[in-house]
């Protein structure tokens, strides 16, 4: 069988372009190389403006409504922050991955697991793509096989050389009330100044608190496991993990890669997501820009079917007007952040304003642009704050 479109990878990306595909009846084949649900390095967070991206029910695999950040800076007594309405959502990973891709097959999508990809060859039509589990044929391959994407490596004219690294590990304490007497399920916990470009954080979960560190560099091993069990200590949870019904999971690491403008690989290959490089430079978020560059990809792939010409210029047009002027302000924002990361704790922490603005950012209510636009209304009321202080 020759399917229009034939996807690698079925995470959040994958799962999207098989969903928006599928639904127009279009014949699409999602290859993942493990078996569903799969374990995924990652914090899981969603920003606010994810829920409204998809034209289905998130909330089955949302675990915990975020409205509230306690921040920590150095050695300092910690502030905590809170808004009304919840601007995150935490989600353990592999049961929101399964939930995306069930939906995708629901309309239609067929999924083969335990499909690695071998090799591909696309100069002639349709294109024939080797897995673990057999030879496949297509008319359009997509890429969503996420930051170390072998379908970049294959087709994508220059490789990502930017990365930051996140690392975690999820602490299961067996029932929620030991969890809530560590960290309350509406609150992120945040520890800024403890290395330059470095945040720690903890996140709630239904039974379990992530725990992790996200850097705008490298880090190795030690520096990793240094960061993760120094934010241990300040959750004073050494009690809790000599309980019995106590487990900590193995240290997970992941690279995010940072944004640079996309050229369009070979056709008629697509990259979405986390293998295009499409991720917040500044948080390291990148659930939000899978699902929207999927969808942008579907779009311009449907248009591709319909007329029989495959340039996807208008994909990458779109992606460059939609993401490119934001990720340019974040990665701004980023250096001032490695800079100054002082001024942006008081900012977040010790501004109404600052923190309203993050919260607003998160949720999708503020535009980058306009993000950026409110810190110097932001450092008037802390010098204004300072002023009264002294």
């Amino acid at each position: 069988m020759i399917y229009d479109v034939v996807i690698v990878g079925a995470g959040p990306a994958g799962s999207t372009v098989a969903y928006e595909l599928s639904r127009h009846n279009v014949s699409t084949l999602v290859l993942e190389r493990e078996t569903i649900p799969r374990k995924k390095p990652c914090a899981g967070m969603l920003t606010g403006r994810v829920t409204r991206l998809v034209d289905y029910d998130l909330s089955p695999v949302i675990d915990c409504q975020i409205r509230a950040v306690r921040y920590r800076y150095a050695n300092n007594p910690p502030v905590t922050r809170e808004t009304s309405e919840p601007f995150l959502y935490s989600v353990k990973r592999p049961l929101f991955d399964s939930y995306l891709v069930h939906k995708a097959v629901s309309k239609g999508a067929i999924l083969h697991t335990q499909s690695e990809v071998l090799s591909a060859e696309i100069d002639k039509a349709p294109f024939l793509i080797r897995t673990k589990r057999g030879v496949f044929y297509g008319r359009v391959l997509v890429g969503a096989d996420g930051a170390a994407s072998t379908i970049r490596r294959m087709f994508q004219p220059r490789p990502l050389l930017r990365w930051s690294t996140g690392a975690n590990l999820e602490i299961s304490f067996g029932h929620q009330e030991e969890c809530c007497r560590v960290l309350r399920p509406e609150m992120l916990d945040l520890q800024l100044g403890i290395g330059k470009g470095v945040v720690t954080y903890a996140i709630p979960k239904i039974e379990n608190i992530t725990v992790g560190v996200f850097s705008h560099h490298q880090l190795d091993a030690l520096e990793i496991r240094r960061y993760i069990h120094r934010h241990l200590r300040t959750l004073d949870v050494s009690d809790n993990l000599t309980r019995a019904s106590t487990k900590i999971e193995k240290e997970s690491r992941w690279i995010i890669p940072h944004y640079q403008q996309m050229r369009l690989p070979k056709l008629p290959v697509l990259l979405v997501g986390d293998a295009a490089g499409l991720a917040d430079p500044l948080f390291g978020e990148g659930i939000y820009y899978a699902i929207r560059s999927a969808q942008l990809a579907s779009e311009s792939i449907l248009h591709g079917l319909q007329t029989g010409a495959f340039d996807f210029r208008s994909y990458v047009d779109s992606l460059q007007k939609e993401m490119g002027r934001e990720f340019l302000v974040l990665q701004w924002i980023r250096h001032i952040f490695d800079l100054l990361p002082r001024t942006i704790y008081e900012l977040n922490a010790r501004t109404e304003s600052g923190f309203i603005a993050g919260a607003s950012f998160a949720n999708g209510n503020l535009s980058s642009v306009k993000f950026l636009g409110l810190l110097p209304r932001c450092c008037l009321e802390w010098l204004k704050d300072r002023t009264l202080h002294i």
